[in-house]
């Protein structure tokens, strides 16, 4: 008798065992043939849909799989910085000396100490100098000590991730990252007289730029193509060309991030300090700020607001690690230890937890999406954007997503009815989006895709499927 209730009720746990992942795996017909265009099978697909704030979904598929998410991770440390950190948090930049400006303008021992500032730009180092020269600084003697210890991180390779060692977008987290490291070069066709003019920013001490490339009125303007055949030199005190730029592309940028850490920020740090009348002919130097030395100024960064704003709109990766390194201050040692990765994700494995997120459903990394070691479910993205949605910081949050067909990168990916705030997210053999979508009848959802397929053979068309995703939703297919 026993035996026989038994076996009875394994049948019926296994029957319902089926029956919940068969409505866990099915898509709706219409997707389903989005899909089967698209070149893609549904176990490379996971999908969650709730109603936004509401953690029961309307559509899940694959909804507890783990998969890579790409830049949609940063949904996750976005949010967190916001609640941990609150969206009025900002940053401070220290600038020491051995004591106030001499007689004649002069300071020694300086040191320049960051906690993390994500936005510390160009414009940043203009204000600091200035405000140096309003001290009364006519001159600084010696080296610059550069202090980043707030950051207990490595300098990564940046080729590692995809061999593109001198893109911006590889950049690693530094506590003085000033200007994502990098030198942008902005090429502007002249049609009448066959050339680009090349304009740089920001200005590097003892960095001379070629001003002109000649034009290519036949060649296609292919992805990053166009780089390629310019044949860019970094390597000495001049940079050249020695290709020519194609015509079909219009105005378009270059980011080089290939100078190290100390010497992007001696050179950028020199030219604003020559600019504005201040001396200095040493170097910067990284070291430990002697933290009783006389306080020169400190300068605040943007309030995080603004940074998460930057971040989500345009998918900053450096901007990224730097929020989450510095959710480690949030934990018991706060800003005595320095962050590390493995304090940022107890920290975020905690929040998670209380925002009722299943902890093992989410491996953040980095925290900017840019690796193949991240995984998060559909169902653990939907839990945090639905908790987002209910947060008393969700205004700023949502308002911080690209909005569809209007700007950041989903400039270019509207709805064709309805409205969307998405955060899009791409990586070779991965697609996904995270954020909110509002239906013809005025009905708000949590919308988690993620598409991620084998790198070899014929690659399926994630963003077709995701755009046809948002379309459906739009038009009120759900109820």
């Amino acid at each position: 008798m026993f035996l026989k209730d038994y076996r009875k009720q394994m049948v019926v746990l296994m029957l319902a065992a089926l029956a919940a992942g068969a409505a866990d795996a099915a898509m709706p017909p219409a997707l389903r043939q989005a899909a089967q265009r698209a070149g893609l099978t549904e176990s490379m697909i996971g999908i969650w849909i709730s109603p936004a704030g509401v953690d029961k979904p309307a559509l899940s598929v694959n909804g507890t799989r783990n998969f890579t998410p790409a830049s949609t991770a940063k949904v996750v440390t976005t949010m967190a910085g916001l609640d941990l950190l609150t969206p009025a948090f900002r940053w401070k930049t220290l600038v020491r000396a051995d004591a106030a400006p001499d007689e004649r303008g002069r300071i020694t021992s300086v040191s320049i100490t960051g906690d993390g500032d994500p936005h510390r730009v160009s414009e940043s180092l203009w204000l600091m100098a200035e405000r140096l020269r309003g001290l009364g600084v006519r001159e600084i003697v010696g080296d610059i000590t550069l202090d980043r210890s707030a950051f207990a991180v490595e300098v990564i390779d940046q080729g590692a991730f995809d061999g593109e060692a001198n893109e911006s977008y590889n950049v690693g987290a530094d506590a003085l990252l000033t200007n994502m490291k990098s030198l942008s070069l902005t090429f502007h066709p002249d049609s009448m007289a066959g050339i680009a003019r090349i304009t740089s920013f920001p200005g590097l001490m003892g960095i001379q730029v070629q001003r002109t490339v000649p034009l290519d009125r036949s060649a296609r303007c292919d992805g990053d193509e166009w780089q390629r055949r310019l044949h860019g030199d970094f390597s000495g005190p001049k940079v050249s060309f020695k290709g020519a730029y194609p015509l079909s592309c219009g105005t378009k940028s270059w980011h080089y991030a290939g100078y190290s850490a100390d010497e992007f920020f001696t050179r950028s740090l020199g030219y604003v300090l020559a600019q504005t009348g201040i001396v200095w002919k040493g170097r910067g130097i990284e070291g430990k700020a002697d933290q009783d030395a006389f306080l020169l100024l400190t300068e605040d960064s943007k309030p995080l607001v603004t940074i998460v704003g930057l971040i989500n709109k345009y998918s900053n990766n450096p901007m990224a690690r730097q929020l989450y390194l510095t959710l480690s201050f949030m934990d018991e040692y706060g800003w005595a230890q320095p962050a590390s990765i493995e304090r940022s994700r107890k920290v975020l494995d905690r929040w998670l937890q209380e925002c009722s997120v299943p902890v093992a459903e989410v491996n953040l990394e980095n925290g900017s999406g840019l690796s193949r070691k991240a995984w998060i479910s559909p169902r653990a993205m939907g839990k945090v954007l639905n908790y987002a949605y209910k947060s008393p910081y969700a205004a700023e949050f949502i308002s911080s997503l690209p909005i569809a067909g209007l700007d950041g990168t989903m400039r270019k990916r509207g709805v064709s009815s309805g409205s969307a705030h998405m955060k899009t997210g791409y990586i070779n053999n991965v697609w996904a989006e995270a954020g909110y979508l509002t239906d013809v009848a005025g009905r708000r959802w949590s919308v988690a895709v993620t598409v991620n397929y084998p790198g070899s053979g014929r690659k399926p068309h994630g963003k077709a499927f995701i755009d046809a995703v948002n379309r459906w939703v739009a038009s009120g297919a759900l109820r």
